[in-house]
């Protein structure tokens, strides 16, 4: 990793010095001149209809005539209007301008000051940015049909033998977009799409008869470290015909020295002017994050779901962190976790999945998941600032029951058909005790006298088809929580007898269904009644079951005890069933 950076410097060095042996002159001022001022942009004069007017151009529409001028310098040069590219091996330019009269480069030879500078000057009147192509002039010259930013070539000879080249401070108004890829496996960059637009007609079709790229139009496009076209290592085209695209050039930098450590940008530049940018190294983002409780009870699990990709065209081989945080409202961290990322993930959207759970034991409230890939920088990134995602979900609280059965804590009677004194404190999971609330004991199934309403329903399957002989009888016993969260009361739990094995032959489970027992109810917040929220092996009930140790096993009771409303609502209620079975017994013998 280390060695890949010192790579970098050492590059990085290499490119200052090429700079300042190779770029143009910085002594040497370049200006287009109109006689009393300078001028920094032509315009596109398209013409009224398509044709040789249809380019650049100084001597017609909103362009005025101008002249070429060198500033700080003493003695003539021949000099020119042109395109200009270039890397260390090599550069590129189109000549757009000529002389009238003048087979080749004209003398820039008149005299002025501008800027407390000397300088000189070609014949204004003469000087031309092309409207025309010229084939026989030396150097040749070209259409000026395309957005450039421009340079001025100078020569001590006048058929431009080594020339060189300053920036002119001036430009053919317009721009290019152009789409780039870079390719791992083979170590490419590719310009894969490109347009034009040029002020006064927009678009420019690459391959229109009057404007589009030709013989008589060339165009610069290249792959380069700068955006303006003086360091393209990777590579510079010039085409004189529509391109089939991709475009593509080796890679400036070698394959080694690609990887997850460091980052590279590329410009796409056409004629000096920037046409698009691609990032070469890899992007590790998180392409989505979930979860599976929304909301949420206390004390069921949450299952966090993450997708790591990494967006970036290189592969990510270094190991990584990525952290999870649950934070609540105020930003206080209720869960954190950070797990190491081993495996390699390809470029161009490779992935890798994750699934963290978290109990949710904590307040109701709003909680927030943070997730950050890469969380200690190890791996170099195109972009740092898409390394976060971040989920809100709701937890809810429950009802917390808690049980006595004769003074033990529980909530399983031992037999049926016994008295029971039988208490119950609710509270919810943000410690408030339920007052008032609205407490009914159901027990289903079972053959009780013993409560005021059994309900009678009909028995459905799971897809709403009535079962046939089947009915449900249900018995509610409905009282309500004192000031103080507490239900005191007397319960006998009668279980069914039939449901015993040596009763098989009375199909009571299925004309019946199942046994059970259980607490249900509603208390109220904010004004509204709400429904109690248990949580029963992880799972969201409205009930919370009650059991009998020995359902089919009735027993004498073996202690003597004083009930809850003994005298009050026990005796006078058992008094009640004696009666009633004493009848009933007397209609059985008669």
């Amino acid at each position: 990793m280390k060695e890949n950076k010192k790579i970098k410097t050492v590059t990085t060095g290499i490119w200052l010095l090429f700079l300042l042996f190779f770029t143009p002159s910085l002594s040497i001022e370049a200006y287009l001149w109109n006689g009393s001022s300078t001028v920094s942009s032509l315009t596109y004069t398209p013409g009224t209809a398509p044709g040789e007017d249809a380019y650049y151009q100084d001597a017609m529409g909103e362009n005025p005539d101008v002249g070429l001028m060198l500033c700080g310098v003493e003695s003539p040069y021949y000099v020119g209007v042109v395109y200009y590219m270039k890397n260390s091996s090599h550069s590129e330019w189109v000549l757009v301008s000529y002389e009238k009269d003048n087979t080749n480069l004209p003398l820039a030879d008149e005299s002025l000051n501008y800027n407390g500078k000397s300088c000189k000057r070609t014949d204004i009147g003469k000087f031309f940015i092309s409207p025309s192509y010229y084939e026989d002039r030396t150097p040749r010259v070209y259409i000026a049909a395309f957005p450039a930013r421009l340079y001025a070539l100078y020569s001590s000879s006048p058929t431009g033998d080594n020339p060189k080249f300053v920036y002119l401070n001036a430009k053919f108004s317009g721009s290019y977009s152009c789409s780039l890829s870079y390719t791992y496996s083979s170590n490419t960059i590719s310009i894969n799409s490109l347009s034009i637009s040029a002020t006064g007609v927009g678009n420019i079709g690459l391959k229109d008869e009057y404007r589009g790229i030709s013989e008589e139009r060339p165009l610069l496009i290249g792959v380069c470290r700068d955006d303006s076209g003086l360091e393209c290592e990777a590579g510079i085209s010039r085409l004189t015909s529509p391109p089939n695209f991709p475009i593509s050039y080796s890679f400036d930098m070698s394959k080694a020295e690609v990887n997850d450590q460091q980052t590279y940008k590329r410009y796409g530049v056409v004629n000096g002017l920037k046409c698009g940018e691609i990032c070469i190294g890899a992007d590790l983002t998180i392409s989505s994050l979930s979860v599976k409780k929304n909301p949420i009870y206390y004390s069921q699990t949450q299952e966090i779901y993450i997708t790591i990709k990494n967006s970036g065209n290189v592969p990510v081989t270094t190991d990584f962190k990525v952290k999870i945080e649950i934070k609540n409202s105020t930003g206080y961290v209720v869960y954190s976790k950070e797990i190491n990322i081993e495996e390699e993930i390809s470029e161009n959207g490779g992935t890798k999945s994750l699934k963290v759970t978290w109990g949710a034991y904590a307040r109701s409230g709003k909680y927030t998941v943070y997730v950050t890939v890469d969380s200690e920088n190890n791996i170099a990134e195109c972009n740092e600032g898409n390394n976060q995602k971040s989920k809100t979900f709701e937890l809810k609280p429950i009802t917390l029951p808690e049980i006595w059965i004769n003074g033990k804590q529980t909530n399983t009677f031992p037999y049926p058909g016994v008295p029971y004194n039988f208490s119950l404190y609710l509270k919810n999971s943000d410690n408030e005790t339920l007052r008032n609330a609205r407490v009914k004991l159901v027990e289903v199934n079972g053959l009780s006298l013993f409560t005021p309403t059994q309900i009678w329903e009909k028995v459905y399957d799971e897809h709403g088809n009535k079962i046939k002989n089947a009915t449900k009888v249900t018995t509610i016993t409905e009282v309500y929580t004192d000031y103080y969260g507490w239900v005191n009361l007397t319960l006998i739990p009668t279980g069914n007898k039939l449901f015993a094995p040596e009763y098989n032959y009375t199909n009571a489970s299925e004309i019946l269904g199942n046994y059970s027992l259980y607490i249900t109810g509603e208390y109220r917040k904010n004004g509204k009644w709400e429904a109690f929220k248990f949580v029963v092996n992880n799972e969201l009930s409205d009930t919370y079951p009650l059991y009998i140790q020995n359902p089919y096993t009735y027993k004498a009771y073996e202690q003597e005890s004083k009930f809850h409303n003994q005298e009050s609502f026990v005796k006078v209620v058992m008094d009640w069933i004696y009666t009633i079975f004493a009848n009933f017994w007397k209609a059985i013998v008669k």
